[in-house]
């Protein structure tokens, strides 16, 4: 196990039920500021900055999503790959964007995983509580199999661009 994010940061619960980019973007980005020379986002600047993305409805289309991550100050590289292909991952250290299907909250969903074990993986889950009636989303650690996330024909993962990898070292 490496280092353990959920001592340093607490979870982001989304702003609203469609928000939860913005919360995983946002925890995301904290996550990296700890170990590598990132500045971390809050939430509401990213709603702020990237609000004009989000369609009618509240939610964020895939391309759009891509173009946050894109960004110049959030920097992740954002790949979609098979649901096979996410199983077959052995060594989910560092912080992950995912992004999912997820049935339970009405279809494309985001997460941050990280520090796998067997085919588990830690999520900083920014939907919970589950269909909260307030709206008051809290987010929570929870555990998951990597096959909770493969309901889809892909499934984007985001992660640090190797050469940020590598300023830390010099």
């Amino acid at each position: 196990m490496g280092y353990d994010y959920t001592k340093k940061l607490k979870p982001v619960g989304q702003a609203d039920p469609t928000a939860c980019w913005a919360a995983s973007i946002s925890w995301w980005t904290q996550a990296m500021s700890l170990n590598y020379k990132r500045s971390g986002k809050d939430q509401m600047d990213m709603i702020r900055d990237f609000g004009y993305l989000v369609t009618g409805n509240g939610t964020m289309s895939t391309s759009c999503i891509r173009r946050v991550c894109d960004n110049a100050e959030i920097r992740i590289t954002l790949k979609f790959i098979t649901p096979s292909d996410l199983k077959s991952y052995t060594d989910i250290d560092s912080p992950m964007i995912i992004v999912f299907n997820y049935p339970s909250v009405g279809g494309t969903h985001m997460n941050v995983i990280f520090n796998q074990k067997g085919n588990t993986v830690a999520c900083m889950e920014p939907y919970y509580p589950l269909n909260s009636p307030s709206g008051a989303f809290s987010g929570k650690y929870i555990r998951r199999p990597l096959s909770f996330f493969c309901n889809s024909p892909e499934v984007g993962v985001g992660y640090l661009p190797l050469e940020d990898a590598f300023d830390q070292y010099q």
